[in-house]
């Protein structure tokens, strides 16, 4: 290697720790309790809210970008618990529009808990949870883990993962792969992309889905009309209704 690609090589080396490197902004603890709520409502960057078994919640912010201090200042961040609900909040400044800087925010809270997200735009993580999940996001994708209440989450573009839910499950995103571990009630539409759901051997439920083709496992003991682009009937003896549709992208319904 030449000396001058060995000083270009060093300086990268030095340079790229540099550059991805987050700056962290805030960060406070709060007593909570079992079966309280987190509502955060932030305008962009990623959110991540991790479950412990912890009787504390805890508020990360970290950013990156051009003037960090004065572009964090401008989005008015504030977080605060009272009466039972941990709020996580901005309220940007209109000067706020013309910063470069990037956000993501971390929230640690009690597994037995409920959550609500509003975001404009960043990818949504979400770990088990014992309580209701509603995400209503512009863009970017989203993954939660097991959650045993039920689950409301749209998207306007971006691919969803959920683990087994218990409770009923609304997901409807604008474009995205929908994938669900396991649930037996509720709806799930994609206006393009593919969707996958398990379902728990031995349920008792009805079944209509819809969409490019439908693929079901046929140990499922399914009852009803089936076709290659769509089915209708029972699984068991009926009951909870689930309903799967996607305006392109196959469907496919799986034995758990």
């Amino acid at each position: 290697m030449t000396p001058r690609l060995l000083l270009a090589g060093l300086l990268l080396a030095v340079l790229a720790p540099a550059a991805s490197a987050q700056t962290r902004l805030f960060d406070q603890t709060f007593a909570v309790r079992d079966g309280q709520s987190l509502v955060l409502n932030v305008g962009s960057g990623a959110v991540r809210v991790e479950t412990t078994a912890s009787n504390e919640a805890q508020v990360v912010v970290e950013g990156r970008g051009d003037d960090l201090q004065g572009a964090f200042r401008r989005l008015r961040f504030t977080a605060a618990a009272s009466g039972g609900t941990l709020t996580v909040r901005t309220r940007p400044e209109r000067a706020a529009n013309r910063d470069r800087a990037q956000f993501s925010y971390v929230v640690r809270i009690p597994r037995r808990f409920n959550v609500s997200i509003d975001t404009g735009s960043g990818a949504v993580r979400v770990g088990p949870l014992a309580g209701r999940l509603a995400i209503d996001t512009g863009s970017g994708a989203v993954v939660a883990g097991d959650v045993t209440g039920d689950v409301d989450i749209d998207t306007g573009s971006g691919a969803v993962s959920l683990g087994r839910v218990s409770g009923e499950v609304k997901v409807d995103t604008g474009s995205g792969a929908i994938t669900v571990a396991e649930a037996t009630r509720g709806s799930l539409e994609a206006g393009s992309g593919a969707v996958r759901v398990g379902i728990p051997r031995g349920a008792n439920m009805e079944l209509r889905a819809s969409g490019s083709r439908v693929t079901l496992d046929d140990t499922l003991g399914f009852v009803g009309r089936r076709e290659r682009d769509g089915a209708s009937g029972r699984i068991g003896r009926g009951g909870n209704r689930l309903s799967i549709e996607t305006g392109s992208g196959a469907i496919s319904v799986t034995a758990r």
